[in-house]
């Protein structure tokens, strides 16, 4: 691409961020070029939101986390027999972390909602999307967005499926929601 664009001018900018978290900040950056903003003021706002771009995420079976290191196998047995089902977020340095665990699926999902609640702050009046992955667990997906929808009258929800990457990490069972908030956590 650059043989056809020689003079273009790239900006490469750390998103540490994953999944659809990538995508909440390319499409804000996207609404930023709409409104007439230039690389460098769109490169500004992008550097601006990074931190306040949320991404929580529940998984189903803890055996997968084992198998890429985020648990032992003593909690990926036990949690799995206790039907523990843990919230996982994406923390200001793009690392993994577990940020809260709940008994039950249904809960779970909930829970991503009322964490979601208890982060946006100040983005909870200006918010005009919402990003879920999933791995084709549509009805849980469905589920997180009327949540979303009832609770925030956010109506322009995005939903895709999870990348095999992504995936082959998190295991069969996951839902991520993407937002903006004061904080990652």
């Amino acid at each position: 691409m650059l043989e056809e664009y020689p003079d273009a001018r790239i900006i490469v900018i750390d998103s540490k961020a994953a999944s659809m978290g990538e995508g909440m900040i390319v499409y804000k950056a996207v609404q930023k070029m709409e409104e007439g903003c230039n690389l460098d003021e769109c490169a500004d706002y992008v550097k601006g939101i990074l931190d306040h771009s949320a991404h929580h995420f529940t998984v189903d079976d803890l055996f997968h986390l084992h198998r890429g290191g985020r648990v032992s196998k003593t909690v990926a047995i036990v949690g799995t027999l206790a039907g523990i089902k843990p919230n996982l977020c994406v923390n200001e340095e793009g690392g993994l972390e577990s940020y809260t665990k709940v008994r039950g699926r249904k809960k779970a999902l909930s829970t991503l909602v009322d964490t979601m609640d208890k982060l946006m702050g100040s983005y909870r009046d200006k918010s005009d999307v919402v990003m879920i992955v999933h791995d084709d667990t549509t009805g849980d997906a469905e589920f997180v967005a009327n949540l979303v929808r009832e609770r925030f009258g956010i109506e322009n929800i995005i939903m895709n499926a999870i990348c095999p990457t992504i995936g082959a990490h998190t295991g069969p069972g996951v839902v991520g929601l993407f937002f903006m908030a004061d904080s990652k956590k």
